[in-house]
């Protein structure tokens, strides 16, 4: 019996939108999410080395190809890509982005870590 994991799962729904090509922004918390994601062969990873540039590649390539995804490495710091989001206002294209968010065990408190 095949594991589904929320990284095959993931691919899986990308793909069903029609998402060929993905944004990312490897980090230390979100490896093994790419892991998953590049073990998909319909889906292509373009590296950006940070969030708002990869937020203006995701843009004009959902303006171009109609969908977009950009997979961030952390949620809570570094938010720059939702300028891009809120400069979106008239485009009717997807962009579709998610971030990965860290569980401090160490403060005990169960809270994100940014």
């Amino acid at each position: 019996m095949n594991q589904v994991t929320v990284g095959n799962y993931l691919a899986q729904r990308l793909e069903e939108v029609g998402v060929r090509d993905y944004f990312a922004i490897p980090g230390d918390f979100n490896l093994s999410l790419l892991d998953e994601l590049l073990k998909n062969p319909r889906l292509k990873m373009i590296n950006c080395c940070n969030e708002l540039n990869a937020g203006y590649a995701a843009d004009g390539y959902a303006r171009e190809k109609g969908v977009a995804a950009l997979k961030k490495s952390k949620t809570f710091k570094g938010l720059t890509f939702i300028e891009v989001i809120l400069d979106r206002t008239d485009c009717n294209k997807a962009l579709l982005g998610w971030g990965t968010a860290v569980a401090d065990y160490n403060s005990g408190k169960g809270k994100a870590a940014g």
